[in-house]
């Protein structure tokens, strides 16, 4: 078989396991996932299995357009969500950080990471996604609702006195840096709040 149609094939595969996929997956809760016989460690298991055959097609087009199974990857990172597991916050971030992969797909498995994580692993987290370009200038682009989550949660973790100094000083310094240097107002300004509230004569 050639290898133009071996990736025929993996996308043909791909298209009929997302019709086959069980409808009802993001219904309910983590029982009802678990009650459908998936396990984070399955999950994690097929989306990787699944990806490696996205990932072998035509690589001269634009990432975005290898991903014709966004709804059915999307439907897999769901159901980690459904599960709450913090296990799952290596994979979550991993994924997060995919630039050959869908804006939609980082954006889901960003929001997800952030939900699930503390005060101080967001502020490890954001500074490695706001060094990740942003195709959209309107509003954050694929980082709209993550960046909000993630610095409230490290307010709050400022607040209650959570995170270390040393962990504070490195996000501040890493925030300053994206706050001069991106061009997305949108952006800046949540950054310039936060600088502002957290750094004495940044103003």
């Amino acid at each position: 078989m050639t290898s133009h149609a071996h990736r025929v094939c993996n996308l043909i595969r791909l298209l009929l396991i997302a019709l086959m996929f069980p409808s009802g997956g993001l219904c309910g809760g983590r029982e009802e996932v678990l009650a459908k016989g998936w396990t984070l460690d399955l999950l994690i298991e097929r989306y990787n299995q699944d990806e490696k055959a996205v990932l072998a097609l035509d690589q001269g087009r634009p990432p975005s357009e290898n991903w014709g199974g966004v709804p059915y990857f999307g439907r897999l990172i769901g159901m980690v969500e459904k599960l709450g597991d913090r296990a799952a916050l290596p994979f979550l971030e991993e994924k997060s950080l995919m630039t050959n992969a869908s804006r939609f797909i980082r954006a889901r498995a960003a929001e997800i990471y952030a939900s699930l994580a503390t005060g101080e692993e967001c502020a490890t987290f954001l500074p490695k996604i706001l060094a990740i370009g942003n195709e959209e200038k309107s509003a954050g682009g694929w980082r709209n609702r993550v960046t909000p989550v993630c610095l409230a949660k490290i307010d709050a973790g400022i607040a209650k006195h959570e995170l270390s100094d040393e962990s504070v000083a490195r996000f501040m310094a890493a925030l300053l840096t994206f706050a001069q240097s991106t061009d997305n107002s949108w952006e800046a300004k949540n950054a310039d709040d936060f600088l502002s509230k957290h750094c004495e004569g940044y103003p």
